[in-house]
């Protein structure tokens, strides 16, 4: 690895050359290049910048839910404090936004860089962090304590063991990690098929609280599509400043005319966003990327939420309705809000590609050629490696036979997942490869990848058992498996 200074014309001054090691599942590039940062800034300049490792103390510390969701961003919180509340607005965010839990995610890390890992909760918000940054490895390492409820949790969840999981939850006693636990039990639940009605009263001090986790749990529901009006009623105490905000655009569009149909009604709340967040003072979330949340990281998530349920009805007519006519119609409504969103453009494409299958007429083609377009777009927007980008280099595959052939090569060199980072990343063994050995030791809840890896080893019973007594307990087919494979067996 080599980090190196150069000037504007891309001469290089200075350069520092470091070995990276393997293996990479529990030592990954972006952490040993942390831990190597130091000895380069000083090799570079002289001196170390590095920041000294913290040990403070974190027995003051308070996991509670402030009554109002912008009481996250108190600037006068701890490492430990901020860490969390990261994380928890990273779980609240809808999935559609996988780039802004990510960088959420990432900031909690920078939160108690430095911090002893021996004080109480950091290795739980270690773990729960690397985790969600599909590096579960190093996750599982920071668990090898685990005691507390806390940690039981997130380490059932990050095995997929559903049945520890849902018992540990009622268990733990700060508000926060209990809501990020029971938020990961609500998602473990909807891919295992399994009834997560198991409910609890989010002690926060405000209505508004049960119903944004409840609407987090729900994330992965294709049912599940409210309309921003009823939905963001529902939270109304738990973020004042939006609901007065919401309030005085609305007064001031019934005065200058009538507000007609649904898109008129998500324009006034994407002007509310995008007023509130060109003034607020702490600045938006790619301008600043510190280890605490601003009120602008709420004001962002409220955003992301509005958004994610637009997305959700257009998710639904494409892929659980499959009525591509009312998706492409619904598509163009909402183009003037969402262009630019690679969730928009993706599903937008598909719609498309799904209504030109079903044209018999001249317009065909011309559907084919739009879709194409669209799909080429997504990772251009998206620019990541993400569920986004390979769904639509999925759809682009479909098109060869309706497209100029010099056309369809280039966009397929230019989009391939592989050759826009060289080797296959740790999403891409969780997302393209989930029935191959070498997703197993990213997923919690793939147990294709634990049948793929049986197979190559070639396990026999009682190694499956050994294998299996930690993991996926509670998945639909662990249970058949696990009989089939003794019967086979003859045990």
């Amino acid at each position: 690895m080599a980090v190196v200074e150069t000037d504007a014309d891309g001469t290089i001054n200075k350069r520092s050359i470091r070995k990276i090691e393997y293996p990479l599942d529990t030592s990954p590039v972006d952490l040993q290049f942390k831990d190597l940062v130091g000895s380069i800034v000083e090799e570079l300049y002289g001196k170390s910048q590095a920041q000294e490792s913290a040990t403070e103390s974190a027995s003051g510390d308070s996991f509670d839910l402030p009554a109002q969701i912008d009481g996250l961003a108190d600037q006068h919180a701890s490492p430990l404090e901020n860490a969390a509340r990261l994380q928890l607005v990273a779980l609240l965010t809808p999935k559609s936004f996988e780039y802004e839990r990510r960088r959420l995610f990432e900031r909690s890390l920078l939160a108690i860089d430095g911090i002893d890992s021996g004080l109480p909760h950091v290795d739980l918000l270690r773990a729960r962090a690397y985790y969600h940054l599909s590096r579960r490895p190093v996750a599982m390492d920071h668990l090898k304590s685990a005691k507390s409820a806390a940690e039981l949790a997130l380490k059932a969840y990050i095995n997929g063991n559903y049945p520890e999981l849902k018992r540990a939850v009622g268990e733990i006693d700060q508000p926060i990690f209990q809501v990020m636990s029971l938020l990961e039990m609500k998602s473990l639940a909807y891919l295992y098929q399994k009834d997560s009605k198991q409910e609890i009263e989010v002690a926060g001090g405000n209505a508004g609280w049960n119903q944004i986790v409840d609407s987090a749990g729900r994330d992965g529901d294709a049912w599940y599509v409210p309309d921003n009006m009823t939905f963001f009623r529902q939270l109304n105490g738990l973020f004042p400043r939006f609901d007065q905000a919401l309030a005085r655009i609305f007064s001031e569009k019934v005065v200058s005319g009538p507000v007609e149909g649904r898109t008129d009604f998500e324009k006034l709340f994407e002007s509310v966003f995008a007023s509130s967040l060109s003034d607020d003072k702490s600045g938006n979330c790619c301008m600043s990327y510190e280890g605490h949340l601003e009120v602008s990281d709420i004001w962002q998530l409220y955003r992301n939420l509005a958004t994610a349920n637009l997305l959700r009805n257009l998710e639904r007519s494409v892929n659980v309705h499959a009525s591509y006519k009312t998706a492409v119609d619904y598509a163009e409504k909402l183009l003037p809000l969402l262009e630019g969103h690679p969730a928009f453009t993706r599903l937008y494409a598909q719609a498309l590609y799904g209504l030109a299958e079903k044209t018999d007429s001249a317009e065909r083609e011309y559907l084919q050629k739009k879709s194409f377009r669209l799909a080429r777009e997504v990772g251009l927007q998206s620019r990541a490696v993400d569920l986004d980008t390979i769904k639509a280099r999925l759809l682009i595959g479909k098109m060869g036979p309706y497209m100029d052939s010099a056309e369809y090569v280039e966009t397929l060199n230019g989009f391939n997942v592989f050759s826009m980072i060289g080797v296959p990343t740790i999403f891409e063994k969780q997302t393209l490869y989930k029935k191959a050995p070498e997703s197993l030791a990213y997923t919690n809840s793939a147990f294709g990848s634990f049948k793929a890896a049986v197979e190559r080893h070639q396990w026999d019973i009682d190694k499956i058992t050994q294998e299996l007594t930690a993991r996926f307990n509670g998945h639909p087919e662990r249970s058949v498996y696990l009989a089939e494979r003794s019967l086979d067996e003859g045990k």
